[in-house]
């Protein structure tokens, strides 16, 4: 078989569905590499100088603009140096996701780092009390927290942060926690008022005793949700390897299979993509849909999850990472 047909073949087989996904991903983000590699100097720039919080936002508007694992890297560099853990926990981690979908070597990097950063990065639970109200909802600075988030360890950066109880009648009360690096802390909320007492301000409830517990319908749900999105993910990368390795081959490679060596060459690399689009489809659609059906077919209520609270302090040497784009 010749190297045109067997990627037209393969490309015939995924098409229907990356095809779509890739146009709506393309209409919906506006790419502009001029623009982000502009930014992405000036970031480089930035950080050198130990301006930090000019060059993270450089970075991530760079990579916004055209996605590069060494945007990413200098990201969550940039992020973890001005104390951002959370923030850069999740650059290491697109790092290491876009690196794999590219086969980019520096995701080892990445890999290494986030491995590093991940037992320092504080976890907080917020979770609704018994003797709240029905309808009350919860904010954690200004961020309304859904149903599903409750009851759920979410990273967050070292420091103070404010938990906001609204009860159905918009009645407020406010709770402070602040979290050091490795903490693991749960607090439960409640807007019923506080009963009158030499203290008027609100105290968080303490976490009820440690009990093991199985994990609910709606975190295996969110759990499988999210392979699917990565397989997703990765069929769209894949995919439009594939149409850009067909592209070349179709300019390179004569009707009779004959190729000069730049056809030859994507040829060859388009047979090793088809496997890896082919479980990546078939990965996002096994996760998606069995997410669904978890989702949907969960308990309204969220278990009580037991707290624990724990220090880990990690130390090593940074790593400079180099300005390649």
């Amino acid at each position: 078989m010749s190297p045109r047909l067997y990627i037209r073949r393969a490309l015939v087989a995924t098409a229907s569905g990356a095809v779509m996904l890739v146009a709506f991903h393309a209409s919906a983000q506006s790419l502009d590499p001029v623009a982000a590699t502009e930014l992405f100097s000036q970031g480089r720039d930035a950080l050198k100088d130990g301006d930090f919080d000019r060059a993270c936002p450089l970075f991530a508007e760079s990579n916004r603009l055209d996605p590069k694992v060494g945007t990413l890297l200098n990201l969550g560099e940039c992020e973890e140096k001005r104390g951002h853990l959370a923030e850069a926990l999740q650059a290491w981690q697109n790092a290491v996701n876009l690196s794999e979908a590219t086969s980019d070597p520096r995701g080892q990097i990445a890999s290494d780092r986030l491995a590093e950063l991940t037992p320092r990065v504080p976890r907080l639970t917020v979770r609704i009390s018994r003797d709240s109200p029905p309808g009350t909802r919860v904010y954690r600075d200004d961020v309304e927290l859904g149903g599903v988030m409750l009851g759920q360890p979410f990273p967050v950066d070292p420091g103070e942060h404010r938990v906001v109880a609204v009860g159905p009648d918009n009645s407020r009360r406010t709770f402070h926690v602040r979290l050091k690096e490795g903490d693991a802390t749960e607090i439960a909320v409640t807007a019923k008022p506080a009963a009158p007492g030499p203290s008027a301000s609100a105290a968080a409830e303490p976490p009820p005793a440690s009990k093991s517990s199985m994990p609910s319908r709606r975190t295996v749900a969110y759990v499988l949700g999210g392979a699917g999105i990565a397989g997703v993910v990765t069929g769209l990368v894949t995919g439009a390897m594939l149409m850009s390795r067909k592209s070349t081959v179709d300019e390179h490679c004569a009707a009779d299979g004959a190729c000069d060596p730049t056809g030859a060459d994507a040829a060859a690399s388009g047979k090793a993509l088809v496997p890896i689009n082919t479980v990546a489809w078939a990965v996002g659609a096994v996760g998606l849909g069995a997410g669904a059906y978890f989702f949907f077919t969960a308990s309204p209520t969220t278990s009580a999850r037991s707290a624990s609270s724990q220090h880990a302090s990690c130390t090593g040497a940074l790593l400079q990472v180099g300005g390649v784009f």
